[in-house]
Parts: C-alpha cells; structure tokens; sequence
C-alpha cells in the first residue's frame, strides 16, 4: 500500500479538529494516526487514515469495511443491529 495524505480527503478528517488540536493539518494527521512518517520522513495515509477519511479506500486495500456496533446497555445482549445504526445517523433504512 503506497498512499499519500494527499489521498485522504480534507473534509473527512477536518471534523475531529478540535480547539487544542496542533493547527499544522501534517501534525494533526500524525497526531490521530491517520497518517506516519515512513522511514525516509515522507508522510503516508496508514490503513486508519484511509478507511475513515479517503473517499475510495478501495483502491489502496480491497474488500476493507468498517463495522459498528452500539449498545443500548451495558451488556452485548443489547445490542442495535447494523441496519439501525446506518437508520439513526441517516435516517435511511439499508435494505
């Protein structure tokens, strides 16, 4: 996987920005791990920094997903399937 900060997309990552964040967008990146410096300093998107904040992480790592879970206790018993998480935050239902 050869990517560049350059393949991760600014309004993705932007919004972790916090008032106490380093205001240098290269050390921010680092900072969150969504980028690290390779052996010769060159900065690189890591396989974090791709998956939430490139636009078609499929192209660097194939078949790559990310999946949440939310509980509505404190118990695994109670957990809120996939389909009604996607429905919360988008108010779309997945099938």
């Amino acid at each position: 996987m050869n990517s560049a900060v350059e393949d991760l997309y600014e309004k993705l990552w932007e919004r972790f920005k916090t008032p106490l964040s380093p205001q240098n967008n290269p050390e921010f990146l680092e900072k969150m791990k969504l980028a690290s410096p390779d052996e010769d300093g060159a900065l690189h998107s890591t396989v974090g920094g791709l998956l939430m904040s490139c636009e078609s992480p499929e192209r660097f790592i194939s078949n790559a997903f990310i999946q949440a879970v939310c509980y509505r206790r404190r118990s695994s018993y109670y957990f809120i399937r996939k389909p009604e998480i996607i429905r919360q935050e988008t108010g779309i239902h997945p099938y």
